[in-house]
């Protein structure tokens, strides 16, 4: 499963850059945020990941259940299955 979610973020990031207008870095957060999101599918509890999340009104802020790196931010999802 995880070398399927590898292929597909490489794929997701290839079909980008053959655009040929992407700028540099934020073009690929959508590809990061789908492997991220589905490899926190499998985990327990469940995470998912969103690209500059906004909270308390200031972007790249954590706020309960989550985790933050620079402008990525996992969610923790702390109910019970």
């Amino acid at each position: 499963m995880s070398e399927n979610l590898i292929e597909r973020y490489l794929t997701d990031m290839g079909e980008v850059r053959r655009t040929g207008s992407n700028v540099p870095e934020t073009s690929f957060y959508p590809a990061l945020e789908r492997l991220l999101s589905d490899i926190g599918k499998t985990l327990s509890p469940k995470v998912r990941c969103v690209i500059n999340l906004a909270v308390g009104g200031h972007r790249n802020d954590t706020g309960k259940g989550q985790v933050g790196i620079g402008e990525v931010c996992l969610l923790i999802n702390s109910t019970p299955r």
